[in-house]
């Protein structure tokens, strides 16, 4: 009889084995939307249902589109950083990067800073991005502006989306910006966004 259970209890652990190399993503039984999670697998999904190994999907996850981050100049988004670990995120786009053919003037810079922050704004659950540096106010352009040192335009909050909190960090590059090639195009800025 004992022999019998440890083959049944083997035979359950390599099926389960088998399923959770297949790579699918599976669902828990929603109880209530605050409960309903989808289980992490090694193609990135998440509660969204978006690949998050993609640029589109990491997007997709957050509510965003490559609209959202065009910029003066613009020429293509990029995956820029990964989560280099053999856990759940391997693979996992963490950010984004914006890239442009030509530099950004104080004005383009400004405005892209208010365009994404104002996305942002509008995705949150109580339309503001939480300042990580100063406590009980709000990330704005103005204030990232205001601690810029001309060569590192960067800003940090948290904010709720569809139950979860949102971490971002927004960064801009704008004097590395010379190359008139679209193909040689430099990295204007990253958006980052992580489930906190």
């Amino acid at each position: 009889m004992k022999r019998l259970l440890i083959l049944m209890l083997a035979l359950v652990l390599a099926l389960s084995l088998v399923a959770c190399g297949s790579g699918e993503t599976t669902t828990a039984p929603t109880a209530s939307s605050d409960t309903a999670e989808t289980s992490q697998t090694t193609t990135g999904a998440n509660s969204s249902g978006a690949d998050l190994t993609t640029v589109e999907g990491f997007l997709t996850a957050f509510g965003l589109t490559e609209g959202d981050l065009k910029c003066a100049n613009y020429t293509r988004l990029d995956k820029t950083t990964y989560t280099i670990d053999e856990g759940a995120d391997y693979g996992k786009i963490k950010e984004v990067g914006a890239y442009v053919s030509k530099a950004l003037t104080d004005d383009e810079v400004r405005a892209w800073l208010k365009q994404v922050i104002s996305k942002l704004n509008s995705l949150s659950d109580d339309g503001k991005i939480d300042n990580v540096f100063q406590p009980g106010s709000a990330l704005t352009a103005d204030y990232i502006i205001e601690k810029s040192n001309g060569y590192l335009y960067q800003g940090s909050g948290y904010y709720n989306y569809n139950g979860k909190k949102v971490s971002v960090q927004i960064c801009v590059y704008p004097n590395q910006l010379d190359s008139d090639d679209p193909n040689d195009a430099m990295l204007a800025g990253t958006l980052k966004l992580e489930w906190y």
